[in-house]
């Protein structure tokens, strides 16, 4: 007999990934500070590099949660790579001062250059990381409309997961980053991402049943025209 995990589980697992991901922006800003500079353009660099990870992310994992039959699995392979990478980006960023330092004293007197250097270099090194948690939202979306849940659960999921990025943000800056520094504020990041990944995965092993909206989505009338929608979608990420 299947056994899906119940939904107050799912909604816990939506908090903490919003809660660890945004912990690891604040930690992941004060990092690249160090090579950086805390200057604006550095830290809107991080910042960019962070959110254009999250969009590839979830637009990948969008297009093709609805076809995988254990999306809690899926989603606890998801958390113990962002584990098992995100680990690794203080050793990268060392890695990486050598290979800036020389662009940094070339370029100083040219800041479009300087910031397109630092935005690659960013990409590089946190792209992985955050397309993982950027896929977390739609193949845990996913789980919870699993078996005929209603749509109508995916605004309430969107705002816990954001509820626990308000949380992340609080922890990590007010309590952690004082009182135990970067380092161990990143492990418990890290602890807490392996955590979520047993469990999921270990719950994830029976088949999610097809979720009869899943099925009608393939029918829905969208109200205006596609391009329409995606244009609003992106001028409102823009002006926030």
């Amino acid at each position: 007999m299947k056994r899906l995990p119940p939904y107050p589980v799912v909604l816990l697992l939506f908090f903490l990934s919003g809660a660890t991901g945004l912990l690891y922006q604040v930690v992941w800003v004060r990092l690249f500070s160090f090579l950086f500079g805390a200057t604006v353009l550095a830290v809107s660099t991080v910042l960019a590099a962070f959110m254009g990870g999250l969009a590839l992310g979830s637009w990948w994992a969008g297009r093709r949660a609805d076809r995988w039959e254990r999306p809690l699995r899926a989603y606890g392979w998801m958390e113990i790579g962002l584990a098992a990478y995100a680990g690794f980006v203080p050793l990268l960023l060392k890695g990486a001062t050598p290979l800036y330092a020389p662009f940094y004293d070339s370029l100083l007197g040219s800041p479009g250059a300087l910031t397109a250097i630092r935005l690659g270099l960013a990409v590089l090194i946190l792209l992985p990381p955050t397309f993982f948690m950027g896929a977390t939202l739609p193949t845990l979306t996913r789980q919870a409309t699993a078996g005929g849940g209603s749509r109508k659960r995916v605004a309430d999921l969107y705002a816990l997961n954001t509820f626990g990025a308000v949380a992340g943000t609080c922890l990590a800056t007010f309590w952690l980053l004082p009182a135990v520094g970067v380092t161990q504020t990143l492990l418990i990041g890290v602890g807490t991402n392996l955590v979520l990944g047993v469990v999921a995965v270990a719950w994830g092993g029976f088949r999610s049943p097809a979720a009869d909206d899943t099925a009608d989505a393939g029918r829905f009338t969208l109200p205006f025209p596609r391009p329409l929608l995606y244009a609003t979608a992106a001028a409102l990420g823009f002006s926030a």
